[in-house]
């Protein structure tokens, strides 16, 4: 029947999956404002995938902007109007302090699962939000330092300014890969256990000195 709802069994963990981290941010740096999602980005998430929203299968967009236009009206997600016209970094690009009871009631047309990862996503989306306002600070500072910065100084200044922007653009899957590189070995030492239940390190004992022939 026309109109009737019907919810969705989804099993998925309500984080997203690393590929799904990595298809949101590239698809958000093309954006000209990268920081604020758009009524596609739940699409790009992978959030709306099969999505049933009633007895007729409705688009992936679609349903990528009803959630959106849901969280805007919830006032999680900042009215895109608004975004367009006010200076940068005035508007707050996530708030998750606005979920609440009303949150399940405007996304009536979206299955229970798929809610928890709606939400997984905006608490991903405000912490990578969060990462980049500290990059801006940092930046911000270095050029101000550039500015004021002379002449034989410059050049080192120019290099950090780079590396803060290689890093504002450096995708979760990156950044996790350059952690682990960093990481310092693991060094395991076999031990030995004493019939008193001690344990020793071969090589780690000093020499025994007997001066006993």
């Amino acid at each position: 029947m026309a109109g009737q709802f019907v919810m969705t069994s989804n099993n998925k963990d309500p984080d997203l999956e690393p590929h799904e981290k990595e298809s949101l941010f590239r698809y958000q740096l093309e954006q000209p404002r990268p920081q604020y999602l758009t009524a596609l980005s739940f699409k790009e998430a992978g959030i709306v995938q099969g999505e049933a929203v009633s007895t007729i299968l409705s688009s992936n967009d679609s349903e990528s902007k009803k959630i959106y236009k849901a969280l805007v009206g919830l006032e999680i997600l900042p009215d895109p109007t608004v975004v367009e016209t006010a200076p940068p970094g005035t508007i707050q690009p996530v708030d998750t302090s606005k979920i609440d009871k009303r949150f399940t009631n405007k996304l009536f047309t979206t299955s229970i699962g798929s809610q928890r990862r709606v939400v997984g996503m905006l608490f991903f989306w405000e912490e990578e939000c969060m990462r980049w306002r500290l990059l801006d600070e940092e930046l911000s500072e270095v050029e101000e330092m550039i500015k004021q910065a002379p002449a034989e100084m410059k050049a080192e200044l120019e290099i950090r300014r780079e590396a803060i922007l290689m890093k504002k653009r450096q995708s979760p899957a990156e950044r996790s890969h350059s952690v682990s590189e960093d990481a310092p070995p693991n060094y395991q030492h076999n031990t030995q256990s004493s019939a008193d239940g001690s344990h020793s390190v071969p090589g780690d004992a000093p020499p025994n000195y007997d001066s006993k022939n």
